[in-house]
């Protein structure tokens, strides 16, 4: 299939779409969505008809239903409870500094005097912590709540964006020395996202591993770096791109090209295409492999 063929069968494909769907036509913000998989339907089967038909249902139902927070940004509730956290492997100085900060922590009167009151002087494990988190409001945890707002501030303990307190109230109710270097994956829909937070004192090689073990195990060690040349060339045609999702051919494109940038100019449409195509393949392709540590395994760091 030659270049124009492929964009023939572009807007072949972006009709069909309609009409399987029973919509009117596909709205650009749906078609730029799902452009990554157009290609593979084009040459699949039902299976990569599915896909696309699944991926443009879904994400139209997100944008219409999803709810919109006081600065008008859509809430992703998928990707917040798709979240799991983990527990960074940690070189002996890293490891030795946290605990005793834990241990100043832990000498502290308004601590002291919570556990006193609320816990009976005893520590939890991590099951009983969980559900007296989950419990209805009430004077113990907005007790907590305030006791770990003043911990974080002090000893600048990483947390969650969403629950940037959830290590301190995990300290106070288990003992357990919440980590100078945090982690978690957002994962759903195919993608995935790397939180990392760390105390401003912790080893830079430590975060740089953390974060690389997480990235390896996710992409299964598959890089997904796009040549910066294609990239550019993907914003040139986008640029180029009618707001009917029509462009103009790809011996017109190339030319232009050619015009703007001489010092890396195209001898044949093809290759412009091929180079579109992988861009647009490697800026779609979000495929990972799911976390399979547990919330309190750590992945291998390499930190000594």
């Amino acid at each position: 299939m030659d270049a124009a063929d492929y964009e023939l069968a572009r807007y072949k494909t972006r009709q069909e779409l309609a009409q399987r769907l029973r919509w009117r036509n596909v709205p650009d913000d749906v078609w730029g969505h799902v452009d990554g998989l157009v290609y593979h339907a084009i040459c699949g089967g039902a299976d990569e008809w599915k896909e696309l038909e699944t991926a443009a249902r879904t994400y139209r139902s997100e944008r219409l239903s999803a709810p919109v927070d006081r600065q008008g940004r859509q809430a992703d509730r998928k990707q917040r409870r798709d979240t799991e956290e983990i527990e960074v492997a940690l070189d002996s100085y890293t490891r030795l500094r946290s605990e005793v900060v834990a241990e100043m922590a832990a000498a502290r009167p308004d601590v002291r005097a919570f556990r006193s009151r609320f816990l009976d002087g005893r520590l939890l494990s991590d099951e009983e912590a969980n559900e007296f988190l989950q419990e209805a409001d009430g004077i113990a945890q907005r007790r907590l709540r305030r006791l770990a707002r003043r911990l974080a501030r002090s000893y600048r303990w990483p947390g969650r964006p969403t629950q940037p307190e959830r290590p301190a109230q995990k300290f106070v109710l288990t003992g357990r020395p919440p980590a100078p270097v945090y982690l978690s994956v957002a994962f759903g829909e195919g993608k995935a996202q790397i939180w990392i937070g760390a105390e401003a004192w912790v080893d830079a090689k430590v975060i740089v591993g953390a974060y690389r073990a997480a990235q390896q195990h996710l992409s299964g060690g598959v890089k997904h770096r796009i040549p910066a040349h294609h990239l550019e060339l993907f914003r040139f045609v986008r640029r180029h791109t009618r707001q009917d999702g029509s462009r103009p051919k790809w011996e017109e494109l190339r030319k232009l090209w050619n015009e703007e940038h001489p010092e890396r100019p195209y001898k044949g449409r093809s290759g412009l295409f091929q180079a579109y195509k992988e861009a647009s393949d490697g800026l779609a392709n979000s495929a990972y492999n799911p976390p399979r540590w547990k919330r309190h395994d750590s992945p291998p760091t390499d930190t000594t």
